[in-house]
């Protein structure tokens, strides 16, 4: 079977931390290699605090995703960028699609991937006292 690759690329922030921390540095995947899905995790988690909370969010809806993309066959080509924001509780707030390029529906499948992962655990107190109260923004793009 020939299928598209799927790939999600992640972009975390947080709101009261230092710059050197409010985004990952990923390249910009081969998101058409037939036979294969992927996610992208190889961003610059080097001194980033953040780095093993956002493995866990990141690999969470990973799975719930590729759940999705075997279950329905979403095998078109095609992107949805997806943000939301990530409350301290680990609740999520504001979840919405910005970009699309994929076959109609796919971004539901996005939103559903984001929302049945949810809530991810409280951010521990040493990563709560670096965004006090401010939710950290995130975007998802998912490669099909």
């Amino acid at each position: 079977m020939n299928r598209a690759v799927s790939v999600l690329l992640i972009f975390m922030a947080g709101c009261a931390m230092d710059s050197k921390y409010s985004r990952t540095d990923l390249p910009k995947p081969d998101a058409h290699s037939a036979g294969s899905t992927n996610l992208v995790t190889n961003f610059n988690s080097k001194g980033n605090p953040f780095s093993a909370y956002d493995k866990k969010i990141i690999k969470a809806v990973q799975a719930r995703w590729y759940g999705l993309v075997e279950r329905f066959h979403l095998y078109r080509r095609g992107e949805v960028s997806v943000a939301f924001q990530i409350c301290s509780d680990g609740e999520i707030r504001e979840l919405r699609v910005t970009k699309t390029t994929a076959h109609s529906g796919y971004a539901d499948y996005c939103i559903q991937a984001v929302a049945e992962s949810a809530p991810f655990d409280a951010l521990p107190g040493n990563l709560n006292e670096l965004v006090g109260d401010q939710p950290r923004d995130a975007t998802f793009t998912f490669y099909y």
